[in-house]
């Protein structure tokens, strides 16, 4: 069944329990989304374009308002997806910079770039590609 979804190009959501590796999913591949909470498969579906932003903002807003999720948790949210490659680097401080507008969150991204490995760092750091907005933590990250 499962390789029929990959075939047609369907994707499934897990929700992972608070101390699952998401790396025990990687033989599954592509087709399998491994998420911690729900915000987070919002922004893959955000990436692949079947959530506008508004529905991104408004699952946002509900695990705000309604579940007691914090900035900071929104945050570390955001940095996990990107470390994971669920949203690609380069929509990254995009996606920061409209949810500060929209929710009032403040986003630190040197935060974010903490959460992720050293080698991801690396690579990042040696991006062209990358908005300034993430270069200058990241560099700070490494001195620090």
């Amino acid at each position: 069944m499962f390789e029929s979804f990959k075939q047609r190009g369907y994707k499934i959501y897990i929700h992972l329990e608070k101390y699952s590796d998401p790396k025990k999913f990687e033989k599954f591949g592509s087709s399998l989304i491994t998420s911690y909470n729900f915000f987070q498969a919002a922004i893959h579906l955000f990436y692949d374009g079947l959530l506008s932003f508004d529905a991104l903002e408004s699952v946002a807003r509900d695990l705000i308002e309604n579940y007691y999720f914090t900035s900071k948790r929104i945050m570390w949210s955001v940095g996990d997806a990107a470390a994971r490659n669920l949203i690609p680097h380069k929509i990254l401080s995009e996606v920061c910079q409209i949810l500060e507008g929209k929710l009032n969150i403040k986003f630190n991204i040197s935060s974010i770039v903490s959460q992720w490995p050293e080698a991801m760092v690396a690579t990042i750091k040696n991006t062209l590609q990358v908005p300034q907005i993430l270069k200058d933590p990241v560099k700070k990250y490494l001195q620090d």
